[in-house]
């Protein structure tokens, strides 16, 4: 279910090429990039509004898409692309939450058309 999941991410037309991430990848990407990103969250008025920078580019890989995974990245039961805006020297991606929603929450970006970078960022509510 996680792979049909993120290759809606990975939209585009078809080529010749193939891409396989693997789970090692995967951890690398994230153990490297992870760092870019920024994540606030805040409780106010009964609910939570959470906050990430994201940056434009990783290895010069333009910023393409991000999806909110609620529950689990494998069988989430959320699945929602979510639009970032321009922010400063980056990206901004933000939502609010109620407090029944408060689980566990993950964000994955991806840079780069084709096969591209993604980083998989989780959300910690205070």
């Amino acid at each position: 279910m996680r792979w049909i999941l993120l290759s809606l991410l990975f939209c585009g037309a078809s080529n010749a090429s193939t891409c396989i991430l693997t789970e090692e990848q995967e951890f690398l990407w994230n153990q490297k990039y992870r760092p870019l990103f920024k994540v606030n969250t805040e409780y106010s008025d009964g609910s939570y509004s959470v906050e990430i920078l994201l940056p434009n580019k990783i290895e010069n890989r333009e910023y393409e898409s991000s999806a909110l995974f609620i529950d689990s990245l494998e069988e989430p039961s959320l699945f929602l692309l979510a639009e970032a805006f321009e922010h400063d020297e980056g990206k901004i991606v933000w939502y609010t939450v109620g407090p029944e929603l408060v689980r566990k929450h993950f964000f994955v970006f991806v840079y780069g058309k084709g096969c591209g970078i993604s980083v998989t960022v989780p959300v910690t509510f205070n």
